[in-house]
């Protein structure tokens, strides 16, 4: 009986994450892929963006895209190191602290 209540509990978070894609799909100000301002510093873009430079860093000569923050990341360990020199749990983090990814993350070694 629990492990069937936990089942219903896990479909549900997952419908709820997919309508939460399928609605940030649609709003206006989420740029796809091919509409993306171009950037070379953080003034070029708005509030909820950043400029993404990946692989490397914002150093002001380097083009980038002005990208949205993500506000929702799935729990995927993927560890990358971005630009701030800090590693985080995901590409996804990364953007949702308005970083570029410097490492990708089947380069980032574990630390002990």
């Amino acid at each position: 009986m629990k492990l069937n209540n936990q089942r219903r509990l896990n479909v549900k978070r997952a419908i709820a994450v997919l309508l939460v894609i399928a609605a940030t799909a649609s709003v206006p100000g989420y740029a796809s892929e091919t509409e993306l301002k171009a950037c070379k510093v953080q003034s070029d873009c708005q509030a909820n963006e950043f400029c993404n430079t990946s692989p490397g860093c914002n150093d002001g000569a380097t083009d980038g895209a002005c990208t949205v923050k993500p506000e929702i990341c799935t729990m995927e360990y993927l560890p990358v190191k971005a630009c701030n020199g800090e590693t985080y749990a995901s590409k996804c983090q990364a953007f949702s602290a308005g970083q570029p990814v410097t490492v990708p993350a089947d380069s980032v070694k574990e630390e002990e």
